[in-house]
């Protein structure tokens, strides 16, 4: 037997309504259609911007904004960083990114 289909609000309501009243599981269905949402923005973002020049400073970032950019998990990327080669451990034993590195990678993969 399937469940039943639930509605789930929209971005505005969502942004707009106090969440307190929705059970868990909405939550959580929220909470992950939201994390895909953000990742595809993020990544086509990404694709439409010029690439950067020589003069353009790097920025480095944490595991977190590297995988919603990339749309993949944190647990996936920290996994396999060395394996995609997109990052590379600080002094302070974190994972980190460049954000030229993710964004090649973006390019790479969307065949620009």
């Amino acid at each position: 037997m399937h469940e039943p289909l639930v509605s789930l609000p929209s971005l505005d309501e969502i942004a707009d309504r106090d969440l307190d009243g929705l059970n868990a599981d909405t939550l959580a269905a929220l909470y992950e259609r939201a994390s895909i949402v953000k990742a595809r923005l993020g990544a086509r973002l990404l694709t439409l911007r010029p690439r950067p020049s020589a003069a353009e400073p790097d920025r480095v970032l944490g595991i977190e904004d590297a995988a919603a950019l990339l749309g993949m998990s944190t647990d996936f990327l920290y996994r396999q960083w060395v394996k995609l080669g997109l990052g590379y451990k600080d002094a302070d034993g974190h994972v980190k990114f460049s954000l030229h590195v993710v964004q090649r990678y973006i390019r790479k993969r969307s065949g620009r």
